[in-house]
């Protein structure tokens, strides 16, 4: 076809670009300058024609969040985040606000520390802290306290006995509720379908070895024989199962089962 017939038209505005998240950010900046802009000028009603409403505003601080976090700026992230959840009225955002948080400290400890355990270390506490304020305040979402056992799996843990009852609590709160996986699944907003896939797994898991330290040889014991009855359990987690169970067997007198 000819020239006249058919072009194509390039903006330069698509998501493959070099620049995609400081467009992103001056975009969602331009927001929140006119939502200042109208709020010091006193026109409270938004009269304006094109001003801002109050969910564009949320939503302006929800996506800086966001796209900081991609960039790797995980403070200048965690600030809009903290916004939006002052502002927001929408439950799963705010709840989702609280998770991201979480995950930036998560991020910024991964960083410093790899996978050792620091537990005096800022971002360390602040992350656990957002994690179960998470929970608490949605708590048919369970990625929190996915992520939070995820993190945990492999370390020494069973040497902190606060932290210890702490996942156990999270892994014996997914044991207790399968109904509550397919609550949290029919949200609407960032569901991650692997954590409730995979929970049960590692909540059995995690009661699997930490019951042996705490010295809760009932529950720790049930959870091996639950994780090596899993048709679709890793073969890392069955065989870590089966070495616990032998501890288990020793430490209430039995040389097998009994």
């Amino acid at each position: 076809l000819p020239k006249d017939r058919i072009w194509i038209e390039d903006y330069g505005d698509g998501g493959c670009k070099d620049d995609k998240f400081q467009r992103d950010i001056r975009l969602l900046e331009e927001v929140l300058e006119e939502d200042t802009e109208i709020y010091y000028q006193g026109l409270r009603q938004r009269t304006r024609p094109h001003a801002p409403s109050n969910g564009e505003v949320i939503r302006a601080n929800f996506y800086l969040a966001q796209t900081y976090a991609c960039l790797g700026r995980p403070r200048k992230s965690n600030e809009y985040y903290k916004h939006c959840f002052k502002i927001s009225t929408w439950e799963a955002e705010k709840w989702c606000c609280l998770y991201k948080i979480a995950l930036n400290h998560r991020n910024r400890y991964l960083i410093k520390h790899g996978r050792e355990l620091m537990v005096d270390d800022e971002d360390y506490i602040l992350m656990n802290y957002y994690f179960k304020e998470a929970h608490d305040f949605r708590p048919q979402r369970i990625e929190s306290i996915y992520q939070a056992l995820l993190f945990h799996s492999g370390l020494n843990v069973h040497l902190e006995t606060k932290i210890a009852k702490q996942l156990c609590n999270y892994a014996y709160f997914i044991f207790q509720n399968p109904g509550i996986l397919e609550i949290g699944q029919r949200d609407t907003l960032f569901v991650e379908p692997n954590c409730y896939q995979d929970c049960q797994e590692l909540a059995e898991y995690t009661l699997s070895y930490l019951g042996f330290w705490l010295k809760k040889y009932d529950i720790g014991l049930a959870a091996c024989d639950r994780l090596l009855a899993r048709d679709d359990a890793s073969e890392a987690r069955q065989a870590a199962a089966r070495q616990a169970r032998k501890f288990y067997l020793s430490a209430i007198g039995c040389q097998e089962d009994c």
